[in-house]
């Protein structure tokens, strides 16, 4: 990923070995690497970082400490037991991602892309939607009222494609190939956007006759 080295990026970890960190030091130009989660507040005060990435477990109020030290840096948790509680806090203080310490390599850049991004756009990962609904693009949650809504796997999928493509049309053929992989019915789809809808708004999910869908935000 060729825009990782044009970033600033803390890294906090233990002394043990990390594959994603030796993976950031051969792309990046600059990772500042250090063991205490203590230590971040001086070097926020000292320099400027675009991604902050901790691989140790990170309280609310740290999280609160650092978002008010700095309010664009994008900070990835790595977190195994994520909760309600995680994902609520994430949704108010923005620019927070979780991530599984299981994840693989390829999913790791993934989501370095997806952060990558927000900041090249200069936007929020935050989505007001009407109604009060909020999604988080970095979790692939939907709130309202401080509820977290339940999504199944195909109705999340669908909510963040049309979402990270809300500047246009997506055709049933482009739906098809990237979240059904080419084996979807017309059905499947019309049962998932008739419940994306049901757990929303109506007006969220647009027909467009003889093209597709396009969310309207």
């Amino acid at each position: 990923m060729k825009e990782l080295k044009y970033l600033n990026i803390l890294y906090i970890n233990n002394s043990t070995e990390s594959k994603f960190l030796t993976y950031l030091e051969s792309k990046a130009q600059s990772v500042f690497k250090i063991e205490a989660i203590d230590e971040i507040d001086s070097l926020l005060n000292e320099k400027s970082f675009d991604v902050l990435i901790c691989e140790k477990q990170m309280e609310v109020s740290q999280l609160q400490k650092i978002r008010k030290q700095s309010k664009t840096v994008q900070i990835i948790i790595f977190e195994d037991d994520l909760n309600d509680i995680l994902y609520l806090n994430a949704i108010r203080l923005e620019g927070i991602k979780y991530l599984s310490s299981q994840i693989d390599s390829l999913e790791f850049k993934d989501k370095l892309k997806d952060i990558i991004q927000i900041l090249d756009s200069n936007s929020s990962n935050i989505i007001q939607l009407r109604e009060n609904f909020i999604y988080d693009k970095y979790n692939n949650t939907l709130l309202k009222n401080r509820q977290l809504i339940s999504l199944s796997k195909k109705e999340d999928m669908f909510l963040e494609y049309i979402i990270s493509n809300q500047n246009r049309a997506i055709s049933y053929e482009e739906l098809n190939d990237n979240l059904w992989e080419g084996d979807m019915t017309h059905n499947a789809l019309r049962s998932v956007v008739k419940e994306v809808r049901k757990k929303t708004y109506k007006d969220l999910v647009k027909n467009i006759s003889g093209v597709g869908y396009r969310v309207d935000i």
